[in-house]
């Protein structure tokens, strides 16, 4: 759980999909993008982004 919002990634070292893979069984997940922009800092999607989203 990430109580700070995206300032809690900061601390993050691991993730445990386990509980999600059980979840989803044979469910196909299937992700695409166009761009390749990271989450945070200062040219990030976060701080570029968010503002154009309200």
């Amino acid at each position: 759980m990430l109580d700070a919002g995206p300032r809690g990634l900061a601390g993050l070292t691991s993730v445990d999909l386990a509980p999600a893979r059980a979840a989803l069984g044979d469910v196909e997940i299937v992700v695409a993008t166009d761009v390749e922009t990271q989450l945070l800092g200062i040219v990030g999607a976060t701080k570029v982004f968010g503002p154009q989203k309200g």
